[in-house]
């Protein structure tokens, strides 16, 4: 509280009362509340504080209307099913009993590396990469997984949760080895990456999955759950890493088919990435999950991304050529 009377310094207590207070025009000082109390988090600039107080002013609003808008929003809503899983998670956890591996299992010991996109915009981009990801596969004996379309969702860019729903398959269909995940716009690179290697030293050492951090231990701003969702693996051979797909899956199913129609815009769900650091946090609540966790750099390292420019924004035709492009010039210069 003292952090926030720190950042409000002339802040008071309405002297009203609450319906009047909600009536009251917006000014910034209701739009960092609104991030405080409901986003549970500080501002991400000046700027947003700034364009979100003169939307919501311009068209009229109230801090009600703040309020509500900020209770719509994909982040708040995604905070509210984080918690709903976490509950599930407790008297799952007790039933699943002691961590353990599927090791008797005949697919214990593979690997499959899974790529997807919809079948409308990244499409091309898949089609540049996976010719890379093959080349990968075949040198290390690695199976490929390959998706076109969307498994849940009514829109192109819905295709993100695919990598969720075609882990959830495999556990299905009985598969216990590793599954690798690549974004449609990365490429190994890495040629000499011993995957088989890696992964069999993260299992002796019971870790469950291999993410990438986004920022060095030593930056001030580091927390252990601040990984990319772009490139992963995860061992399906462990009961603890096929509860969280099934958390990780159960999560998109708390939205209707409702919330996915009216969901045109990258911010209007939580997307996969968002989930899958907030599912790691409220896992960790219940059971020692980092532990199992490797935590290491991929990204040019071992893999390459042509990422987005702007991660709330949907890319232009130009912008995906251009990372297309530049994936493929790079994929023939590592692999020939």
């Amino acid at each position: 509280m003292s952090d926030v009377k720190q950042a409000l310094p002339s802040v008071a207590a309405p002297r009203h009362n609450a319906k009047l207070a909600l009536d009251s025009p917006v000014g910034d000082v209701s739009i960092r509340y609104a991030y405080f109390y409901l986003l549970d988090r500080e501002p991400e600039s000046e700027a947003a504080v700034l364009d979100q107080t003169v939307g919501y002013r311009g068209s009229g609003c109230s801090i009600q209307d703040v309020r509500e808008g900020f209770k719509e929003s994909g982040e708040y809503v995604g905070k509210f099913l984080t918690r709903c899983v976490g509950r599930r998670w407790r008297s799952e956890l007790q039933r699943m009993g002691e961590f353990r591996y599927d090791d008797q299992n005949p697919t214990f010991e593979e690997i499959t590396l899974l790529q997807t996109a919809d079948k409308d915009r990244y499409v091309d981009m898949l089609a540049t990469t996976a010719i890379y990801t093959m080349k990968f596969a075949r040198k290390n004996g690695v199976n490929c997984q390959f998706y076109l379309g969307t498994k849940r969702g009514r829109h192109p860019h819905h295709a993100t949760f695919n990598r969720i729903f075609m882990l959830e398959d495999l556990i299905d269909t009985g598969y216990r080895g590793w599954a690798l995940y690549l974004d449609a716009d990365c490429i190994i690179s890495d040629p000499a990456w011993d995957i088989r290697k890696d992964l069999h030293a993260l299992r002796q050492n019971r870790k469950i999955m291999l993410l990438h951090s986004t920022l060095s231990p030593e930056d001030p701003h580091y927390r252990w759950w601040h990984v990319n969702a772009a490139v992963f693996a995860i061992d399906l051979g462990a009961n603890l890493a096929r509860l969280f797909v099934e958390g990780w899956a159960s999560f998109y199913d708390l939205y209707a088919a409702s919330d996915y129609e009216k969901a045109k815009t990258w911010t209007d769900l939580s997307h996969d990435q968002a989930s899958l650091v907030g599912l790691l946090q409220e896992m960790q609540k219940y059971t020692d999950l980092r532990s199992h966790l490797e935590l290491t750099y991929l990204e040019n390292v071992k893999v390459h991304a042509a990422a987005r420019s702007d991660d709330k924004e949907t890319s232009s035709d130009q912008a995906l050529e251009k990372r297309r492009q530049y994936l493929e010039d790079l994929g023939k210069q590592i692999w020939g």
